[in-house]
């Protein structure tokens, strides 16, 4: 996968604009950038798989972090491909 720059940036835009309007929301995204990290030869299609897997599961007592993506590259995705260091 290819990351789409003008694509992130419209998303960036977008979540500033929400966490201006809702300052008393806390906002965390994960997305193409970090899961290229986890799966450097990810396609477009299992980041897909990765962003409703992290929204599926998610629980605010653990949180989102670089384990829980390495566990979903291979539980859902089938690969082994190690974290960033």
């Amino acid at each position: 996968m290819e990351l789409d720059n003008n694509r992130l940036d419209s998303f960036h835009n977008d979540i500033m604009k929400v966490v201006e309007k809702y300052p008393e929301f806390y906002i965390e995204s994960w997305g193409p950038e970090q899961f290229l990290e986890v799966c450097p030869d990810i396609t477009d299609e299992e980041c897909i798989i990765m962003s409703e897997q992290l929204r599926n599961d998610f629980d605010p007592h653990s949180g989102t972090n670089w384990d829980l993506l390495q566990s979903i590259v291979e539980t859902e995705l089938g690969r082994d491909e190690g974290l960033p260091e």
